[in-house]
């Protein structure tokens, strides 16, 4: 029999398995073609759901790189369903473009999965991840998963995500009717901003909105959402950008991605070069900070400082150009 927690006991373990990737995404976060391929063992996984005694009311989160190509995956997939926690696959869905394979690795019980598109046509989602032939994978994956909650009943939620990247916001809402009008309702579309990582940052003109550009695509994808009755999430898109109609009718359902931890979990990150994990802390609100310290949204927004201070950046530079 699973542990059953207490809400105050609750552990959230997020994994990143491997540092590698099929993809080769020009916005990566983690730096992943730049790196020797290392893994967190299959063994030190479940030695780690063991220490932490897994059970009903924790969550755990498969990410990576790019978690599918990880040899121990579905045994993964399998011990952390069979304890009773909530098992969430961040993937590009690449690896599960082949039905038996999509079986294989979304074994019975799967609580999400997570899958970013990075344009409506290949011209630029393959630009984006630098794979030809990658929309197609992809969206023959996102096709298998939903297939595979008709016949099982899971992943229980089916979540994709659109980045904030420059070139792809204009294709914001011909990706939302694409994915609706041809593979399924998702649960939700999350609407993100990036990681600012070192492939960002070498990037900034290219991959970097203004906050006028960032302001009319997300309110633009935000009412695409609304016709087709998708929920919407926000995830580090700050809500100074949206325009009062979208401030009103997502007052009640925009759920700003807070923390496991300001849920009441403990959240423990484990990567190849921390595979004993590290205790992570609650992150601070942009309440009192620059340049969000009067706004009176601030104690509702959670947005990464370092995401929206790029895109003011990059505004202040296009006025100037």
């Amino acid at each position: 029999m699973s542990n059953e927690r207490k809400p105050d006991e609750r552990v959230s373990l997020y994994f990143n398995l491997t540092n590698a990737c099929n993809s080769a995404c020009i916005f990566c976060a983690s730096n992943s073609q730049a790196v020797v391929r290392h893994d967190i063992p299959t063994e030190s996984v479940r030695a780690a759901f063991a220490r932490f005694n897994i059970g009903c009311g924790d969550e755990i989160s498969l990410n990576g790189g790019e978690p599918t190509i990880h040899p121990g995956l579905a045994t993964i997939i399998w011990e952390g369903v069979k304890s009773g926690a909530q098992v969430t696959l961040f993937t590009n869905a690449r690896s599960l473009r082949r039905f038996e394979d999509a079986c294989k690795v979304l074994r019975e019980g799967i609580y999400r999965v997570s899958i970013p598109i990075h344009g409506c046509t290949a011209a630029t989602h393959d630009r984006m991840t630098c794979r030809p032939g990658s929309l197609e994978q992809t969206l023959d994956g996102i096709r298998n998963v939903f297939a595979l909650r008709k016949q099982t009943g899971f992943p229980r939620q089916i979540e994709l995500k659109l980045l904030a990247i420059r070139p792809i916001l204009p294709e914001w809402p011909d990706i939302i009717d694409l994915i609706v009008n041809n593979l399924g309702r998702p649960d939700r579309f999350i609407l993100s901003g990036l990681i600012i990582s070192k492939s960002v940052q070498a990037r900034r003109d290219e991959l970097i909105p203004s906050l006028d550009e960032l302001r009319s695509y997300v309110n633009d994808a935000l009412r695409r959402l609304q016709q087709w009755n998708v929920q919407s999430l926000l995830w580090s898109i700050p809500l100074c950008v949206l325009d009062n109609d979208n401030q009103a009718a997502l007052q009640h359902t925009v759920f700003d991605a807070k923390p496991s931890s300001a849920l009441g979990f403990r959240e423990i990150y484990f990567d190849p070069y921390y595979p004993d994990g590290i205790e992570l802390r609650l992150e601070k609100s942009v309440s009192g900070s620059e340049p969000c310290g009067k706004c009176p949204l601030a104690d509702m927004c959670k947005v990464e400082m370092p995401f929206f201070a790029e895109v003011l950046a990059a505004t202040s530079r296009r006025k100037t150009a």
